[in-house]
């Protein structure tokens, strides 16, 4: 019998998901981490339970029999996540100068050593993650369990060509389960599949993802009522002074469960400020923006989002996307320019981009040679048909790009990886390479992406949320 620990099981129906796991496959749940510790106590009592607030802290209730230290030698082979796991850090430092460089150390040692003399102690087999581990207490986790080579499956839910969810093994790697060497039990393709890759041959307009097509934050008065009646509520319940629980460290103090958590009154307050940073920080970004010249020679650079999980941990250091802007600069001939465009969602009144993105961020855009910025309102599909190559750390633009017949630069971790059409850049030698064979002449050929579809079809599950 495997011993497991679930990660980020927190759905309605995780518990289900759980035993039906134990019932097919035997697996024992040694440890769920999860944001309904209660709830899933009562279902599991013989389970370790433990919940995100003290987690991401770092603060767990458990003594061992025989606790090992952490040393330089685990150190040395956990080198490459710890700079991640500093990244990760971000999202929970609201003005980004609230961790000392040892608060962040301290908080980085206590997550290993729980870690890994947990996973020692009770013989862990296994580690299934629901998401991309990208918290401060999950990518650790994920971290030593990569480094005692303990199996993992990470469970992806974002719908591949709309239909297709799959799991790989490993973050730095996740499309290898669609290695091109599989043969199909089928040549014929799902309609679905085939009708998802027309679409995108259509204009944006039609294409557009449903979330994109909401108007976030335009309707003002909806804002004001939502953000009044969650005020009122926690007044009514009285919960306007006691703590909100959230992964957020409030001030400069010792990152602990108490004094560094904010009240419910104070997030609401920082949370609703998300709207007056991002409308400022767009004017900001507006006055940068060029227009767009199709007859210009270019390399597209969609933004992605930030912080989220397909960027860090999955980008891995070109998470950095000014690092990646110039590399590209460096490597395309001089007559060429790169458009960047913001990802829409980034200034969203709702969002936490601010973490990631301000004015110094996009003067240090501005600065690089052959770097322009244009309108977030500009069409992809426009941008995409005129230009030489797309490029992205990760997004749905990869796959629109090549069906549309342009090629496309990938610098992250994604899905489609595997497929021949896509260029995974490693190095800037690599990006030299690659930009060459574009400039060359290189078309991406569509019997290539139907049959990596084939592949996706024969792997990947339907979207039943398993």
């Amino acid at each position: 019998m495997p011993n497991v620990i679930f990660d980020y099981f927190t759905l309605s129906y995780s518990d289900l998901i759980i035993k039906e796991l134990q019932v097919q496959h035997d697996w024992k749940p040694c440890l769920i981490l999860t944001g309904k510790s209660k709830y899933m106590s009562e279902k599991f009592p013989n389970s370790d339970i433990i919940g995100y607030f003290e987690a991401r802290r770092g603060y767990y209730e458990f003594s061992f029999e025989n606790e090992l230290p952490v040393d330089l030698e685990l150190l040395q082979k956990l080198s490459k996540y710890e700079i991640v796991f500093y990244d990760i850090l971000e999202r929970s430092d609201p003005t980004g100068h609230n961790f000392s460089w040892r608060q962040k150390k301290n908080l980085f040692y206590r997550q290993i050593l729980f870690w890994y003399n947990y996973i020692l102690e009770n013989n862990i087999d296994l580690v299934v993650s629901w998401v991309i581990p990208h918290g401060t207490d999950s990518y650790p986790l994920y971290a030593l369990a990569k480094v005692l080579n303990k199996r993992q499956l990470i469970l992806d839910n974002s719908p591949i060509f709309g239909k297709y969810n799959y799991c790989y093994t490993s973050i730095e790697d996740k499309s290898s389960v669609f290695s091109t060497d599989t043969k199909p039990s089928s040549t014929e393709i799902d309609s679905d599949i085939i009708s998802y890759l027309d679409d995108l041959r259509k204009s944006y307009d039609e294409c557009l993802p449903s979330y994109m097509k909401k108007k976030w934050g335009v309707g003002d008065y909806d804002r004001f009522f939502y953000i009044i009646k969650q005020l009122l509520y926690f007044f009514k319940k009285n919960y306007l002074l006691k703590p909100s629980r959230q992964k957020f460290k409030s001030n400069y103090n010792e990152y602990d469960l108490k004094s560094t958590d904010f009240s419910n009154l104070r997030f609401f307050i920082y949370k609703n400020s998300f709207f007056l940073r991002n409308y400022l920080l767009k004017r900001f970004y507006n006055k940068f923006c060029t227009e767009f010249k199709s007859d210009t020679k270019y390399i597209y650079f969609s933004a992605s989002y930030q912080p989220e999980a397909t960027t860090c941990p999955a980008a891995d250091r070109y998470n950095d996307q000014i690092l990646v802007l110039k590399m590209l600069s460096q490597a395309i001939p001089d007559d060429f320019t790169i458009y960047y465009k913001e990802h829409p969602t980034t200034f969203w009144w709702f969002v936490e981009s601010h973490i990631s993105r301000n004015k110094d961020y996009y003067l240090q855009i501005k600065s690089i040679p052959k770097v322009q910025l244009i309108p977030t309102s500009t069409d992809t599909f426009q941008l995409i048909d005129n230009s030489v190559a797309v490029a992205c750390l990760s997004g749905t633009v990869i796959i629109e790009a090549i069906v549309r017949g342009k090629p496309a630069i990938s610098f992250g971790s994604s899905w489609y990886d595997s497929c021949s059409e896509v260029f995974k850049i490693i190095d800037f030698k690599s990006l030299t390479e690659i930009l060459n064979k574009i400039l060359n002449g290189f078309v991406p050929n569509y019997e290539n992406i139907l049959k990596f579809a084939r592949v996706v079809q024969h792997i990947g599950s339907c979207n039943t949320h398993l």
